[in-house]
């Protein structure tokens, strides 16, 4: 399917429209000490202990902590009382370095510890039990007690993080009516009364602490990066205060099941570690750096972003705090099916414009008038991929041209005296479609063949068809991907006229494209592979008015109608991010209106016929649709995910010229180029006509 001669070369498929994740290589500091975490969990012979394990999985419970007036949030205690924000299950009761880190080959013997007294007690506010929700905790640290490993510890160290907790809580409502509330997040920080909060991230994205002429380390708290968090999570810290409360109101409907993410990070650099906030201040412009590396600078998280690793599709989709990219990319939408409906619009397109191209010279009627003795070409540009709209160039220098003797004389190039024609034509194309919105520009460029021949069956009526062969690529700006087709056409086309001066033709065709592009999900790259059946059918209509024996020109006007099928298929490649899209079909149809002109050449070798064109193109229907899609493993469907089939209105011109060689050759040189807003599109074309 996709030849990799066709690779573009550029960086990769689409948007800008917010879809990777920032980079995931470690940022550039200096070295980190390591810490271990110590989780709230169970011990080696089963039993509840407090800072026991590296991870915690389990129930939740309501932590016993004053959240304001009236607010405590208890009676679901542990066995024990164990209850408290430094003891409940999942909290962090301390991390320290202890002088785990090393500079150079040496361990360094810094130690940074009390990072916490107790960390991560939640609880709805007024409410027992969390208001009748089922609550459970996933906890992991990326480094335990001894150092021992998690869930997370190797796609957080890849992911650039060294040191960090990640708390993930759900939310299940198994009742019967809707429970809502807000959720309190206590804490007790190591850094006691003398805590100094360095930095406050944008929109509640983040905040930074920690406790100067101390050992402590920075701690980086990061609560999401989309709106809710934004304008709905409550963050309640002050200067000095080592009790800060986060507060998330949820509402969660029967049935439903919602969930929270939070991190803790923690620096602390071995070479310049020390007690006072200069010292530190490395360790606070890393922990910001490292949550904007988290949180993507506040822009929707790929799906199969590193710090969510262990999430299937369904659960991360449930988070409430993080803004995710759902759905087929709109630039990777929009190409794909773009490619597929240009085909078959280019192809009609073409044919009949080599159908009127090719009435230089040629028949029987009265002096100083072209005859309807026609000969037929066909000639495949995907062209315009991108500016799209089906049959875009349809009527493309439709020009009868006066006999270049001027006197009527028949000039048949048929092969072997009998009606019959041969033909070819190759073309070269090259274009570019301009943002819109949230979809990514584009850039394309391709190659064409087309070979076949046609019978003059009447004095007025030719019937011909070809087969064509085309590969065509694009680049989504941004490195957000790329796409390629291959397209396999047989078309059959027909020309009748009426009088010397009316005429119409038309072309129907069937064939085959296969699909082949990569987008970028996050760090990853889904590729998908498919193919489908498309039809069209285009006809126009004009006149060819002799001016003069040797000018002619005349209006015209054409209609087209395309069914592109691109069949349902599963990416690979990007994990939870690969997509399960559903078989679609794209309908559309377009119209053209322009006038031409021609003026035939009398030269000792033959006749010389430049000519020009100038049309204007407009979409029938809407110019958008959308694509189906779901994540693998979600039984929800993604819908909504659009792009556009048209381009709306476009300006059409073509220049060319035809050298008639002999009645055995024909040669025709031609250039046509599409300008609409945003979009730019040209070919060029090389046509020889062989006959015996």
């Amino acid at each position: 399917m996709f030849k990799p001669a066709l690779r573009r070369r550029s960086a990769l498929l689409f948007c800008a429209s917010a879809l990777a994740i920032a980079s995931v290589s470690t940022p550039s500091k200096a070295e980190q000490q390591l810490f271990y975490f110590y989780v709230n969990g169970l011990d080696e012979v089963g039993q509840y202990g407090l800072g026991v394990s590296g991870s915690y999985v389990g129930k939740g419970f309501d932590t016993n902590f004053s959240t304001g007036p009236g607010d405590e949030i208890d009676n679901n205690t542990l066995p024990g009382g164990l209850n408290s924000s430094s003891s409940a299950p999942g909290a962090l009761s301390e991390a320290s370095g202890n002088g785990f880190g090393t500079a150079g080959n040496s361990v360094t013997g810094h130690t940074a510890n009390d990072a916490y007294d107790g960390y991560g007690g939640i609880g709805l506010e007024g409410m027992t039990q969390f208001g009748g929700l089922t609550v459970t905790r996933n906890v992991q640290a990326t480094r335990g007690p001894g150092g021992a490993t998690t869930l997370i510890t190797t796609p957080f160290r890849d992911g650039g993080i060294a040191n960090a907790v990640r708390w993930v809580d759900t939310f299940t409502n198994e009742t019967n009516s809707t429970v809502s509330g807000t959720l309190a997040w206590a804490n007790n920080l190591g850094s006691d009364s003398s805590t100094t909060w360095v930095a406050v991230g944008p929109d509640n994205t983040y905040l930074v602490s920690t406790q100067p002429n101390s050992a402590d380390p920075v701690i980086t708290h990061i609560f999401g990066n989309n709106a809710y968090t934004a304008t709905e999570v409550v963050l309640d810290y002050s200067a000095g205060d080592d009790n800060p409360i986060w507060k998330f109101p949820i509402s969660v409907a029967p049935g439903e099941t919602v969930r929270l993410v939070v991190f803790n990070v923690l620096t602390a650099d071995i070479a310049s570690f020390g007690n006072t906030l200069d010292s530190k201040q490395g360790d606070i412009e890393l922990g910001q750096e490292l949550a904007r590396l988290i949180t993507n600078n506040g822009n929707p998280l790929s799906i199969n972003s590193p710090f969510f690793t262990g999430l299937t599709a369904e659960e991360i989709l449930t988070i409430r705090n993080f803004s995710f990219a759902t759905g087929m990319p709109e630039a990777n939408a929009e190409s794909l099916s773009a490619i597929g409906n240009a085909v078959p619009a280019q192809i009609t397109t073409d044919i009949l414009t080599e159908l009127s191209n090719l009435r230089l010279g040629v028949g029987d009627a009265p002096a100083g008038v072209a005859s309807a003795s026609m000969t037929g070409a066909a000639g495949i540009r995907i062209a315009d991929a991108y500016s799209g709209n089906t049959m875009s160039d349809a009527g493309r220098s439709l020009i009868r041209l006066a006999s270049a003797s001027g006197d009527g004389a028949p000039m048949r190039r048929n092969w072997s005296g009998n009606g019959w024609r041969a033909f070819g034509l190759v073309s070269g194309f090259t274009g570019r479609r301009g943002a819109a919105g949230s979809i990514a520009g584009v850039s394309y460029d391709g190659f064409s063949a087309t070979f076949g021949g046609d019978y003059l069956f009447t004095p007025k009526t030719r019937i011909g068809g070809a087969l064509s062969y085309a590969e065509a690529n694009s680049d989504v700006k941004g490195n957000l991907g790329n796409s390629d087709v291959t397209a396999y056409t047989a078309s059959l086309y027909m020309s009748h006229s009426f009088t010397p001066a009316l005429y119409l033709d038309a072309v129907g065709l069937v064939g085959w494209n296969d699909y082949d592009y990569r987008r970028a999900q996050g760090p990853a790259m889904a590729n998908g592979e498919t193919g489908g059946l498309t039809y069209g059918v285009n006809v126009v209509t004009g006149f060819d008015v002799p001016v003069t024996s040797a000018l002619k020109a005349g209006p015209y006007l054409s209609a087209s109608y395309t069914d592109t099928r691109i069949n349902g298929y599963t990416e690979t490649g990007a994990g939870i991010g690969n997509l399960q899209v559903d078989e679609a079909h794209i309908r559309a149809g377009a119209i053209e209106a322009g006038a031409k002109a021609s003026y035939s050449i009398a030269r000792s070798w033959g006749t010389l016929v430049p000519e020009a064109r100038l049309g204007v193109r407009g979409a029938l229907g809407s110019d958008k649709t959308s694509l189906t899609a779901q994540f693998v493993g979600t039984p929800s469907s993604l819908t909504g995910t659009p792009f556009r089939k048209g381009n709306g209105t476009a300006l059409v011109a073509g220049l060319g010229v035809a050298a008639n060689m002999s009645d055995s050759l024909e040669l025709k040189l031609a250039y046509t180029g599409t300008y609409g807003r945003g979009t730019e599109h040209n070919t060029l074309s090389l046509r020889a006509i062989l006959s015996f």
